[in-house]
Protein backbone atom coordinates (compact mmCIF):
# COMPACT_ATOMS: atom_id res chain seq x y z
CA UNK A 1 0.00 0.00 0.00
CA UNK A 2 1.32 3.03 -0.99
CA UNK A 3 0.30 5.03 2.23
CA UNK A 4 2.72 2.57 4.12
CA UNK A 5 5.82 3.75 2.20
CA UNK A 6 7.66 6.77 2.47
CA UNK A 7 11.04 7.72 0.66
CA UNK A 8 13.63 9.29 2.46
CA UNK A 9 16.52 11.43 1.05
CA UNK A 10 19.70 11.53 3.09
CA UNK A 11 22.06 14.17 2.93
CA UNK A 12 21.58 15.62 -0.34
CA UNK A 13 23.05 18.90 0.48
CA UNK A 14 25.40 21.59 -1.55
CA UNK A 15 28.24 20.37 0.98
CA UNK A 16 28.37 16.96 -0.53
CA UNK A 17 26.78 17.23 -3.80
CA UNK A 18 27.98 20.20 -5.38
CA UNK A 19 31.14 20.84 -6.99
CA UNK A 20 31.79 23.87 -4.65
CA UNK A 21 30.45 22.17 -1.79
CA UNK A 22 33.20 21.95 1.75
CA UNK A 23 33.26 18.22 1.79
CA UNK A 24 32.50 17.85 -1.60
CA UNK A 25 35.60 19.18 -2.97
CA UNK A 26 37.29 16.97 -1.31
CA UNK A 27 35.08 13.66 -1.41
CA UNK A 28 33.27 14.26 -4.52
CA UNK A 29 30.26 12.19 -5.15
CA UNK A 30 31.27 9.42 -8.00
CA UNK A 31 28.39 10.50 -11.35
CA UNK A 32 26.78 12.72 -8.97
CA UNK A 33 25.16 14.64 -11.68
CA UNK A 34 23.66 11.30 -12.52
CA UNK A 35 22.50 10.58 -9.00
CA UNK A 36 20.95 13.87 -8.85
CA UNK A 37 18.87 13.75 -12.37
CA UNK A 38 17.91 9.92 -11.17
CA UNK A 39 16.75 11.60 -7.77
CA UNK A 40 14.72 14.03 -9.86
CA UNK A 41 13.12 11.52 -11.40
CA UNK A 42 12.15 9.44 -8.23
CA UNK A 43 11.08 12.09 -6.26
CA UNK A 44 8.14 13.36 -9.49
CA UNK A 45 6.89 10.06 -10.06
CA UNK A 46 6.51 8.96 -5.67
CA UNK A 47 4.65 12.47 -5.54
CA UNK A 48 2.73 11.28 -8.69
CA UNK A 49 1.59 8.04 -6.20
CA UNK A 50 1.06 9.76 -3.02
CA UNK A 51 4.49 8.69 -1.33
CA UNK A 52 5.35 10.87 1.47
CA UNK A 53 9.05 12.50 0.86
CA UNK A 54 10.90 12.96 4.22
CA UNK A 55 14.41 14.62 3.67
CA UNK A 56 16.90 13.87 6.57
CA UNK A 57 19.52 16.91 6.51
CA UNK A 58 22.88 17.16 7.99
CA UNK A 59 23.44 20.92 9.78
CA UNK A 60 25.71 22.28 12.91
CA UNK A 61 25.86 25.55 15.16
CA UNK A 62 28.93 27.79 13.66
CA UNK A 63 30.56 26.25 16.58
CA UNK A 64 30.00 22.73 16.22
CA UNK A 65 28.97 22.22 19.85
CA UNK A 66 25.81 20.27 18.91
CA UNK A 67 28.71 17.45 17.29
CA UNK A 68 29.62 14.70 18.97
CA UNK A 69 32.88 15.19 20.51
CA UNK A 70 33.92 11.79 18.36
CA UNK A 71 32.55 13.85 15.65
CA UNK A 72 34.60 16.66 15.97
CA UNK A 73 37.66 14.70 16.34
CA UNK A 74 36.83 12.51 12.96
CA UNK A 75 35.57 15.46 11.00
CA UNK A 76 38.22 18.02 12.26
CA UNK A 77 39.11 19.35 8.79
CA UNK A 78 35.18 19.52 7.91
CA UNK A 79 34.45 21.35 10.85
CA UNK A 80 37.33 23.79 10.00
CA UNK A 81 35.83 24.51 6.69
CA UNK A 82 32.84 25.59 8.85
CA UNK A 83 31.07 22.55 6.46
CA UNK A 84 27.01 22.55 6.59
CA UNK A 85 26.69 25.50 9.45
CA UNK A 86 22.81 26.05 9.41
CA UNK A 87 21.88 28.43 7.32
CA UNK A 88 24.67 28.61 4.70
CA UNK A 89 24.36 27.38 1.32
CA UNK A 90 26.67 24.55 2.01
CA UNK A 91 23.80 23.28 4.14
CA UNK A 92 21.37 23.72 1.95
CA UNK A 93 19.39 20.46 0.10
CA UNK A 94 20.73 20.58 -3.56
CA UNK A 95 18.61 22.95 -6.11
CA UNK A 96 17.32 20.33 -8.07
CA UNK A 97 15.76 18.57 -5.65
CA UNK A 98 14.61 20.73 -3.11
CA UNK A 99 11.77 19.97 -0.63
CA UNK A 100 8.50 21.34 -2.26
CA UNK A 101 5.54 22.46 0.31
CA UNK A 102 3.83 18.81 2.00
CA UNK A 103 6.87 17.34 2.25
CA UNK A 104 8.71 16.69 5.67
CA UNK A 105 12.39 17.81 7.02
CA UNK A 106 14.23 16.49 9.84
CA UNK A 107 17.42 17.23 11.16
CA UNK A 108 20.31 15.50 11.96
CA UNK A 109 23.67 16.16 13.63
CA UNK A 110 25.68 12.73 12.55
CA UNK A 111 25.72 9.96 10.41
CA UNK A 112 22.26 8.05 11.67
CA UNK A 113 19.24 9.46 10.11
CA UNK A 114 17.72 7.88 13.21
CA UNK A 115 19.98 9.06 16.41
CA UNK A 116 18.53 12.27 18.58
CA UNK A 117 16.05 13.03 15.39
CA UNK A 118 12.47 13.11 14.71
CA UNK A 119 12.64 10.87 12.11
CA UNK A 120 11.11 7.49 13.25
CA UNK A 121 8.23 9.60 15.31
CA UNK A 122 7.71 11.14 11.75
CA UNK A 123 7.87 8.06 9.83
CA UNK A 124 5.05 6.58 12.44
CA UNK A 125 2.62 9.81 12.28
CA UNK A 126 2.96 9.02 8.20
CA UNK A 127 1.94 5.52 8.99
CA UNK A 128 5.28 3.91 6.87
CA UNK A 129 6.67 0.99 7.90
CA UNK A 130 7.96 0.49 4.52
CA UNK A 131 11.07 3.01 3.52
CA UNK A 132 12.78 3.94 0.35
CA UNK A 133 16.05 5.13 1.00
CA UNK A 134 18.32 7.28 -0.91
CA UNK A 135 21.68 9.80 -0.89
CA UNK A 136 24.61 9.93 -0.05
CA UNK A 137 27.48 8.62 1.00
CA UNK A 138 26.03 5.26 0.51
CA UNK A 139 28.67 3.57 3.08
CA UNK A 140 28.46 6.42 5.60
CA UNK A 141 24.92 8.03 6.23
CA UNK A 142 22.50 5.86 3.64
CA UNK A 143 23.96 2.17 5.31
CA UNK A 144 24.09 3.41 8.67
CA UNK A 145 20.36 4.84 8.49
CA UNK A 146 19.21 1.44 6.63
CA UNK A 147 20.77 -0.50 9.39
CA UNK A 148 19.05 1.48 11.63
CA UNK A 149 15.63 1.63 9.82
CA UNK A 150 15.78 -2.51 9.64
CA UNK A 151 16.08 -2.65 13.55
CA UNK A 152 13.25 -0.99 14.44
CA UNK A 153 11.41 -2.80 12.39
CA UNK A 154 10.76 -0.62 9.21
CA UNK A 155 11.12 -2.76 5.42
CA UNK A 156 13.81 -0.72 3.93
CA UNK A 157 15.05 -0.75 -0.12
CA UNK A 158 18.03 1.01 -1.01
CA UNK A 159 17.29 2.82 -4.47
CA UNK A 160 20.50 2.04 -6.18
CA UNK A 161 20.68 4.44 -8.49
CA UNK A 162 19.84 7.27 -6.63
CA UNK A 163 22.51 6.82 -4.51
CA UNK A 164 26.03 8.07 -4.64
CA UNK A 165 29.63 7.67 -2.98
CA UNK A 166 33.16 8.29 -3.59
CA UNK A 167 33.44 5.59 -6.20
CA UNK A 168 31.53 2.92 -7.66
CA UNK A 169 33.57 0.13 -5.88
CA UNK A 170 32.79 1.69 -2.33
CA UNK A 171 28.81 1.82 -3.81
CA UNK A 172 28.48 -1.71 -4.63
CA UNK A 173 30.53 -2.85 -1.19
CA UNK A 174 28.17 -0.93 0.66
CA UNK A 175 25.08 -2.21 -1.31
CA UNK A 176 26.54 -5.81 -0.92
CA UNK A 177 26.59 -5.15 3.36
CA UNK A 178 23.85 -4.21 3.60
CA UNK A 179 21.75 -6.34 1.30
CA UNK A 180 22.81 -9.38 2.87
CA UNK A 181 20.18 -8.57 5.99
CA UNK A 182 18.91 -4.24 6.30
CA UNK A 183 17.60 -3.91 2.78
CA UNK A 184 16.83 -4.51 -0.63
CA UNK A 185 18.58 -3.12 -3.29
CA UNK A 186 16.87 -1.88 -6.26
CA UNK A 187 16.85 1.15 -8.62
CA UNK A 188 14.24 3.30 -7.94
CA UNK A 189 11.80 2.48 -11.30
CA UNK A 190 11.48 -1.39 -9.99
CA UNK A 191 10.94 0.44 -6.24
CA UNK A 192 8.13 2.54 -7.01
CA UNK A 193 6.47 0.10 -10.03
CA UNK A 194 5.77 -1.75 -6.84
CA UNK A 195 3.34 0.76 -5.51
CA UNK A 196 1.63 1.93 -8.84
CA UNK A 197 -2.20 1.01 -8.96
CA UNK A 198 -2.98 -2.26 -10.53
CA UNK A 199 -5.05 -1.59 -13.81
CA UNK A 200 -8.66 -2.12 -13.40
Amino acid sequence: MVHETALVVVDMQNSFCHPEGVVGRDFPVHECDSVVHETQQALARARELGVPIVYVYTTYRPDYLDASPTWRKVNAAVAANKAMVEGSWDAEIVAEIAPRPGDHLVVKRGFDGFLHTYLEPTLRYLGARKLLLLGVYTNVCVETTARTAFQLDFEVTVLSDCTGDTSAEEREMSFRAVGRMFATVAPWRDALAELAPTPA
